[in-house]
């Protein structure tokens, strides 16, 4: 049954929660985790900048209202920073929108139901000097803790069920996501924005199997997303569908227990505007190695190897390949709280254009501390 919940929590998290949103789970307790995610991003000859830093504080509360019901909300503070190569630094900071959801278990935990909103708390008033460092936060490769400083308002349902089928879990996930008008205010020049809506179906399976150290698990899920028209000062702009595939096998291996392999690829359709440098999106593929060498009940190292690699779109731009490695621990004080930072050095290259492109190097660390109560 609990592979059943764990499936369940998974498929409403990617059909329902948006990419700034860290995956939330089913809650049957009260949970808090205050945690910090940086990025510190080098920029070689050629790119007009020098360096460009975010540093967000994600803070998620989940509470249980009995054995069937459970909130969860997040937000996250965050402060970005552009050291500039003629100009003067840009510093800015604020808060993130803020998502709260509810979750309900039906049945006998054979289904979830999920009804979150969007609180808009970000900030949608930029001046010019702003505007570039919004840019660089939604940057694809970039991939920053905080990728849009703030939007409109929204509200999402999602239903997911998952049944027992041999030795597998086997899901079904249908999500779907209204969001709502705002007024957004760049240099003293107001902008109407009229966000698309999203209709997410997702399909998942999972299944544990054993082996000579223990225990393996394999998981694997495909995410399909509509987007419906956008609407800019009366200029419609609709988003091509996004196909997700991702697999995770976790591996004992002697001392190494567990090593997590991951792939991740995402398939963007063109999108339709009447703007043609618009019109091409880019298709992004993630791998990631993780291996935990448990010291002891309570501790655990971990070390870190992935990949990134991204096409480039219409302009030939936006296009990157990364490379990153590092490490951290996993410290369980007690079955109420733990902490986990991980550390990971990053180097790569940022397509600008045809035949052109930027050395970046990047610094992540990420880390939390979690209390149960």
């Amino acid at each position: 049954m609990k592979k059943i919940i764990c499936l369940l929590t998974a498929l409403l998290s990617a059909a329902t929660v948006s990419a700034q949103i860290n995956q939330l789970e089913f809650i049957r307790f009260q949970y808090f985790k205050p945690s910090v995610h940086a990025k510190l991003w080098t920029f070689g000859d050629g790119a007009g900048l020098k360096k460009y830093a975010q540093v967000a504080a994600p803070v998620t509360y989940s509470m249980a209202l009995g054995s069937r019901f459970g909130v969860d909300v997040i937000t996250s503070p965050f402060v970005s920073v552009i050291e500039q190569t003629d100009k003067e630094n840009v510093y800015y900071y604020n808060l993130s929108d803020t998502f709260v959801r509810g979750s309900l278990m039906l049945g006998n935990n054979l289904a979830l139901l999920t009804v979150g909103v969007g609180v808009p708390t970000g900030e949608t008033s930029l001046e010019t000097k702003e505007l570039a460092m919004a840019g660089l936060a939604a940057n694809r490769p970039l991939n920053n803790p905080v990728a849009s400083f703030g939007s409109g308002s929204s509200i999402s349902v999602g239903l997911a069920v998952a049944q027992e089928v041999n030795s597998w879990v086997v899901g079904l996930g249908a999500g779907y996501t209204k969001r709502n008008k705002y007024e957004a205010d760049f240099n003293n020049s107001i902008f109407k924005i009229k966000p698309g809506n999203e209709l997410n179906l997702t399909v998942g399976v999972e299944r544990e199997f054993d082996i000579s150290n223990g225990k393996g698990k394999v998981l694997a899920d495909l995410i399909y997303t509509n987007y419906t028209e956008d609407d800019l000062n009366g200029q419609p702009f609709e988003a091509g569908d996004k196909i997700l595939a991702r697999g995770q096998i976790r591996l004992p291996l002697g001392i190494l227990n567990p090593i997590i392999l991951s792939a991740t690829q995402r398939w963007r359709l063109d999108n339709t505007a009447t703007n043609s440098a618009l019109i091409s999106n880019g298709n992004e593929l993630d791998l990631r190695a993780t291996i935990f060498l448990p010291a002891g009940k309570t501790f655990s190292l971990k070390s870190v190897v992935k990949a990134q690699i991204y096409s480039n779109t219409l302009n030939d731009a936006e296009g990157a390949t990364i490379y990153g490695f590092g490490g951290g621990f996993v410290l369980n004080l007690a079955r109420h709280f733990s902490f986990d930072p991980t550390f990971i050095y990053l180097k790569g290259t940022l397509n600008t254009g045809p035949d052109t492109e930027i050395d970046i190097t990047g610094l992540e660390a990420t880390g939390g501390f979690a209390f149960r109560f």
